[in-house]
């Protein structure tokens, strides 16, 4: 009997786990074609970013800066409606992604990602 409820929370366990890592997923699939629902994107990311399991998660910082860049370059007031500065949430989301990835597996394409973000927010001040 005590095996069996080991068993049971082991795999409570796991499925807690990979269904925070699924809104991780989801969040970039719905950021992307044929998808592109933002709003989706958001409530995905927003829910695993605060979640104990992916909280300290580099990709879910960087997906999260993805999904808020998004919003802030989409033309569709739908999407630009979701956040008030999605520019400013999108740069301190990468800021703590590269604070979190110890082994610098987003650090290029974060970097690509702020010198975007410069351009934008240069145009936006023209």
């Amino acid at each position: 009997m005590k095996k069996l409820a080991l068993i049971l929370a082991l795999s409570m366990t796991v499925l807690v786990v990979s269904a925070q890592n699924s809104k991780v997923n989801s969040a970039i699939t719905y950021s992307k074609d044929p998808y592109f629902e933002l709003d989706k994107a958001k409530v995905a990311i927003d829910t695993a970013v605060v979640h104990v399991k992916t909280m300290n998660s580099a990709k879910a910082w960087k997906v999260r800066g993805d999904v808020y860049y998004a919003i802030a370059k989409s033309t569709d007031d739908k999407y630009k409606s979701l956040c008030e500065n999605p520019l400013e949430v999108a740069i301190e989301s990468y800021k703590k992604a590269l604070a979190l990835d110890k082994k610098g597996d987003f650090k290029a394409e974060i970097q690509l990602e702020f010198m975007q973000i410069s351009g934008k927010l240069y145009n936006n001040a023209i």
